[in-house]
C-alpha cells in the first residue's frame, strides 16, 4: 500500500454500541499483521447514536472473548465532521448508506455496505449484516464469524492498494 498520508476508514452501524464497536476493536487488533497499520485510522459512528454510551453488555463480553477491550469506547453519532474525515464509510445494512447518501454530500464513491465494498455482488438483496442485539447466541455468533472474515477481507483490499 503507497498511503502517503493516513487513511480513515468509518463503520457505521445504528446507535455504534454493537456492530460498528465490535468490528472496530476486531479491525484495530488484526491491523497490526499488515505493514500499513500505522498508516490506517479505524473509527465507528451510528446514524441514530446516542453520544457518550458504552457498548453493549453482551458484545462487551463476546469481545472480552476474543480478546478485546471495548469497554473505553463510547458511543458517536455521525457528523459531517467524521465524514469529511473518512476516506471509506463501511455501514452494517443499506438503511445506514441510506442516511448517509442522503444526509452528507460528496459521499457517493466512499460509502458502502461492507458486503458489497469490493465485491461483484452488487445486485445482490442479502447484503445487510443483521443487528443481534437483544437476540439469541447463535445470531451473535453469525455477527462475530462475519465481523472477522469481512474485517479480514477488507484490511486486505485497502493493503492492495
Amino acid at each position: 500500500m503507497f498511503l502517503k498520508k493516513k487513511f480513515y476508514l468509518l463503520l457505521v452501524c445504528k446507535a455504534n454500541i454493537t456492530r460498528s464497536v465490535y468490528m472496530h476493536a476486531y479491525m484495530n487488533k488484526i491491523l497490526d499483521k499488515y505493514t500499513f497499520s500505522k498508516k490506517i485510522n479505524i473509527m465507528s459512528a451510528g446514524t441514530n447514536a446516542i453520544k457518550g454510551l458504552p457498548p453493549h453488555d453482551v458484545i462487551r463480553h463476546i469481545a472480552a472473548l476474543n480478546g478485546l477491550t471495548i469497554k473505553n469506547l463510547r458511543s458517536k453519532r455521525i457528523s459531517q465532521k467524521i465524514v469529511d474525515k473518512a476516506n471509506l464509510i463501511l455501514t452494517m445494512e443499506n438503511e445506514q448508506k441510506k442516511v448517509i447518501l442522503e444526509k452528507f454530500n460528496n459521499v457517493e464513491n466512499k460509502t458502502f455496505r461492507i458486503l458489497e465494498y469490493g465485491q461483484n455482488n452488487l445486485y445482490s438483496d442479502n447484503l445487510d449484516i443483521p443487528d443481534p442485539t437483544g437476540k439469541d447466541t447463535n445470531d451473535y455468533k453469525k455477527f462475530i464469524e462475519i465481523s472477522h472474515t469481512e474485517s479480514k477481507r477488507i484490511l486486505k483490499q485497502l493493503s492492495e492498494l
